[in-house]
């Protein structure tokens, strides 16, 4: 159990590196979508260089939606991906542990009171927060960790775990079926060598009832002789 444990942590270490890493690039193509958003929605825009939060409400004369779109950005650009990619890569180990697959970035981050959305926040970080408030910033962590790159990531992470319990089930396996032959060989040596003694056991008895008999003949024949001379 502990040679099982030693692997899945392992894996989980890498796991989450790679998480990490998927997340980054995940973030870089939500950034983008969220820039041509505006540029799209802004006559004149398309110079194609990355824009401030302050220049995305200007864009739009300080409309609420384009509020909300450059809050939308802020959020993004500070979510803090190494506490994210832990939390991703944990949650998908607790649910291998729990013969469950790994939970959806809905799942994983839930925004509704419940004890989950507390552990939610500290996984978007403190910054994500501050800078767009709770609703947004786990929004904007949802659709980062709901990009094709990510739950790939997450779901080769499942199957790494998964596999190690199995292998580690089949090894306890092949010991079970090895000391099951052991012990299967050894009761066949015992019953053999049970049978060599009571063979020779049944030689000894029959010689021995031979010598016997043979020397009762003896006793007899000089029995019979004595009485013959007198």
């Amino acid at each position: 159990q502990d040679v099982t444990d030693d692997n899945r942590q392992k894996k989980l270490h890498h796991g989450v590196k790679c998480i990490r890493k998927a997340l980054k690039k995940a973030r870089t193509f939500e950034e983008r979508k969220i820039q041509r958003r505006v540029a799209q929605g802004s006559a004149g825009a398309g110079s194609g260089k990355k824009l401030g939060v302050n220049a995305v409400k200007a864009k739009a004369g300080g409309s609420d939606d384009v509020e909300k779109i450059g809050q939308q950005l802020a959020a993004v650009r500070a979510l803090d991906l190494e506490a994210l990619g832990t939390y991703m890569g944990t949650a998908t180990y607790e649910a291998v542990m729990a013969n469950r697959d790994a939970p959806t970035a809905t799942d994983a981050l839930p925004a509704g009171g419940a004890p989950e959305t507390a552990a939610a926040e500290v996984a978007v970080g403190t910054a994500a927060i501050a800078a767009a408030g709770t609703l947004l910033a786990l929004a904007a962590a949802r659709r980062v960790l709901a990009a094709a790159c990510v739950r790939e990531e997450v779901a080769a992470l499942q199957e790494k775990l998964v596999l190690v319990g199995d292998r580690q089930g089949w090894a306890k396996g092949r010991l079970a079926r090895e000391e099951m032959r052991r012990v299967a060989k050894e009761e066949d040596k015992a019953a053999k060598e049970a049978a060599r003694e009571e063979e020779a056991k049944d030689k000894a008895d029959a010689k021995a009832r031979t010598t016997n008999a043979g020397l009762g003949a003896v006793h007899d024949t000089t029995g019979s002789g004595g009485g013959s001379g007198s």
